[in-house]
């Protein structure tokens, strides 16, 4: 029977601690050729740094006054997700007057694509990154269809921006609510996870099939001994 290398699953978990994990996604990191605008807010105006054009503490601040022309008060944080009509903040009683600042101002939601791409672009290559680490050089068939088949149920339910007023960042929404977006190495803890189940199920497998095996031969010796009796 087949059965877990206990020593494979050590160096694999070794291999996890020691890969350098990824910085987190901010949405000020994802606009540096973005140009300065300035917005009419009623009879005056207001001057708005798009955000990530300078530093992310005055594109907080550009934010913040942007939200607040608009009657948006921040904190409770906003949870920016993408909707069939564009970005908007679902269930949020602040959605009416977001839905019109963006409207009024697009290249305000064209930060928060910017940013939820590029999230999703080092998402996928932190996946693909950890899947070839994992499988190897020369990965087997039965290694290149279990890769498969985890890769196939890594996809987020969805992406977000979350802005608490001070900070901006880019979330996953998984089984466990919101949380950071995965990077290689919370990848590659998945994948030790998904691998030692399925090399115990395999082991399972093998010795229901070891069991019938025996079971029959043991039936046949017996068949053979009851005829020459």
């Amino acid at each position: 029977m087949t059965r877990i290398n206990l020593d494979n699953i050590a160096a694999l978990q070794n291999t996890f601690g020691n890969l350098k994990k990824a910085p987190g996604t901010q949405f000020a990191d994802v606009l540096n050729n973005t140009t300065n605008q300035t917005v009419a807010i009623g009879q005056g105006t207001l001057s708005v740094t798009a955000v990530g054009a300078t530093s992310s503490a005055s594109s907080t601040s550009d934010l913040n006054s942007a939200l607040k022309a608009y009657g948006i008060n921040v904190p409770p944080a906003l949870r920016v997700t993408a909707g069939a009509n564009g970005y908007e903040l679902s269930g949020d009683p602040r959605n009416t007057q977001f839905k019109k600042m963006l409207a009024d101002h697009p290249s305000l939601g064209n930060g928060f694509g910017a940013a939820i791409s590029s999230a999703t672009m080092g998402r996928k290559a932190a996946l693909q990154s950890a899947m070839n680490t994992f499988g190897g050089d020369h990965p087997t068939s039965a290694m290149k269809k279990f890769l498969k088949d985890f890769e196939e149920t890594q996809d987020p339910k969805a992406i977000s921006v979350k802005f608490d007023g001070q900070d901006m960042k880019v979330e996953e929404l998984g089984d466990k609510g919101w949380g950071p977006v995965k990077t290689e190495e919370s990848f590659m803890a998945a994948l030790i996870e998904a691998y030692t189940k399925y090399m115990l199920t395999q082991g399972v497998s093998l010795d229901n099939d070891k069991d019938k095996d025996e079971q029959s031969a043991d039936k046949k010796t017996e068949e053979k001994s009851v005829a020459t009796s």
